[in-house]
């Protein structure tokens, strides 16, 4: 078994490390940047018929004042297909700030770690500093792959997607103001009876710096 430390800082300027390289950080401004290359597409093919969409859950976030409401929708006549949800919106008041689909879906989210992360049916809530909250998201899986976690930051009245990776949430550990998951990110290989490779686990280190 393998494992290596990604490092979550809310500071001055980095907030997010993955494998000692920063995920996204805040610019001058305090305007969050991202990098594409922690961003893995999610597949998306036009389908008719699928609306009107059925709400599967609505949340609101409170963040420095600001109230998001964050939506979970099922495709009309999906629901012997994979994933409880297709679409997630965001909404600032009554404008849609933000949306992605995803063709596969999003699970349910693991109640196992409610101590840690303030869960939700449908996604998990970790408040990195007083200006910025991640919202996490579990993909379904596809075949044998891990999942995809959809990390998205709500910061300003906007929000977006920070990071989407393969990564199934093994453990999680709250300790005063630093939360510590432990992800499985890459799964060994099999040929025949032998086993190729190892199970590789990612700790993931988030701590409120301000």
């Amino acid at each position: 078994m393998k494992r290596i430390i990604f490092l979550l800082v809310a500071c001055v300027s980095v907030v997010f490390f993955y494998a000692q390289e920063a995920v996204f950080t805040y610019n001058a401004n305090r305007e969050i940047v991202v990098k594409p290359k922690y961003l893995d597409s999610l597949l998306y093919i036009k389908h008719d018929n699928i609306t009107p969409y059925i709400l599967r859950e609505k949340t609101d976030v409170v963040v420095q004042g600001i109230t998001y409401s964050v939506k979970c929708f099922r495709y009309k006549g999906w629901e012997n297909e994979s994933g409880e949800f297709q679409e997630i919106h965001i909404n600032n008041g009554n404008q849609t700030i933000y949306s992605i689909k995803y063709c596969e879906g999003w699970d349910v989210f693991p109640q196992d770690y409610q101590s840690s992360i303030t869960t939700y049916p449908f996604h998990g809530e970790i408040k990195l500093n007083k200006e910025t909250t991640l919202l996490l998201f579990r993909a379904s899986s596809v075949m044998s792959n891990l999942p995809f976690l959809t990390v998205i930051a709500l910061k300003d009245g906007k929000a977006m997607m920070v990071f989407n990776k393969p990564g199934k949430i093994k453990g999680a550990k709250k300790e005063g103001d630093t939360t510590t998951l432990t992800l499985w990110t890459r799964s060994a290989e099999y040929s025949g009876d032998k086993k190729k490779g190892e199970d590789v686990y990612n700790t993931v280190i988030l701590k409120n710096g301000m």
